[in-house]
This record gives C-alpha cells, structure tokens and sequence, in this order.
C-alpha cells in the first residue's frame, strides 16, 4: 500500500528541483545514472552521480496518480525525492527558467 509522504506546510523552505518522474513512471538507479521507464535519463547538467540508495524511493519505483518524483542536480547532496519519496502534484508551484547561480552558469534552464 502506499503511504504518501508528509507535505511541507507553507513557512517551510521552496526548493528548486527537477521533475524527473511522473504519474506511471519507474525509476531506478543503476550505475550512478538515473533510468526512467528501462532507459537511461539524458541529464548533462548532472555533477555527480546519482545515488544508488534511494530511502523515500525504493527502486524500481513506480510514480503513483496524483504524484511527480523530484531531484536536485547536486544527486550526491540533495534533500530531493530520492530522500523523502515523492511530491504531491499540488505542492508543485511554478517552472524555473533560468538558473543565476552559480555566476559561470547564468542562463537559460535546458
């Protein structure tokens, strides 16, 4: 059965993060990279790899209606969905389109 995770009340802090699964979606990590649905996920802006132990996320995991899968770029060290399961679509509340830090980085989000 699934359990959905604790929301974050609104005098929490917003976090920017990727959406990387959505309703249907199974993901699993396999040799530090990010697999969604038995592919490898294109993900060029990634520093580091992608952890192999998901706590919030037991892999393969499969999205379930009514949720996304989040993850920060910085895999390695990010409070993100691989830590706290996934997110209620209705937590979600607007699309990032350009990143301004750090400087060497300024610029649209691809």
């Amino acid at each position: 059965m699934f359990e959905a995770p604790p929301q974050a009340s609104r005098e929490e802090k917003d976090f920017i993060k990727r959406v990387v699964g959505v309703p249907g979606d199974v993901l699993e990590p396999r040799n530090g990279k990010l697999y969604r649905n038995g592919k490898p996920v294109d993900e060029p802006y990634i520093r580091c790899p992608v952890p192999d132990y998901w706590p919030g996320l037991p892999p393969p995991y499969k999205v379930p209606p009514g949720y996304v899968v989040v993850f920060g770029d910085n895999r390695g060290n990010s409070n993100d969905g691989h830590e706290w399961g996934p997110l209620s679509r209705v937590n979600l509340m607007g699309k990032a389109f350009m990143i301004f830090w750090p400087p060497q980085r300024i610029g649209l989000v691809r």
